[in-house]
This record gives C-alpha cells, sequence and structure tokens, in this order.
C-alpha cells in the first residue's frame, strides 16, 4: 500500500474513532481530492459525521424542551403533596 493511501487510511481511522466518542471535530478528507476509493470513503465517513452531530444536536434540543416542560408541573405537584401532607398531619395530630 502507498503511503499516500495509508495517510488516508490512518485520516478516516482517527475521525472515526473521534466520532465514535461523540466529539464531531475533524474531516476525513483532509487528506487529498483525488477521487478514488478511499477519497470516496472519505466523503462519505463526513456526511455521516455531519448527519450525525445534526442529530445528536436535535436530541439535545428536544430533551432539554422536555426537562423544561415538565418542570413547572412537577413543582406544581411537589408543593400540592406538600400541603396535603401538613393538612394530614395537622389533623392526626390535632393542630
Amino acid at each position: 500500500m502507498s503511503k499516500r493511501n495509508q495517510e488516508k487510511i490512518d485520516c478516516i481511522e482517527r475521525v472515526l474513532k473521534i466520532g465514535g466518542r461523540r466529539q464531531f471535530i475533524g474531516k476525513a478528507t483532509a487528506v487529498s481530492r483525488q477521487d478514488n476509493d478511499l477519497d470516496l470513503i472519505a466523503s462519505l465517513v463526513d456526511d455521516m459525521l455531519s448527519q450525525l452531530q445534526s442529530v445528536v444536536a436535535a436530541m439535545s434540543d428536544t430533551l432539554t424542551n422536555i426537562a423544561h416542560e415538565l418542570k413547572t408541573p412537577i413543582t406544581r405537584l411537589q408543593y400540592h403533596l406538600h400541603i396535603l401532607s401538613g393538612n394530614v398531619a395537622s389533623k392526626k395530630y390535632g393542630r
């Protein structure tokens, strides 16, 4: 295998390892653009990582929104339970 092809494979491998740790930085196509098989694979890897980055960002936004929307009802429920438990305690102990 030529040195240039080995460099391309090493670059693709580094990018995939980084992407596997959810750190979507770097590009696999940084080595060259000669339109051979390795360049095609590198381009596909870049596209895949870009799409994964978009999906992860959308999921994160959705989870943040869900947590925000649930916070108020849960807080109200906790308040009402606290009030009710106080009423039960006062009736039980004759307060």
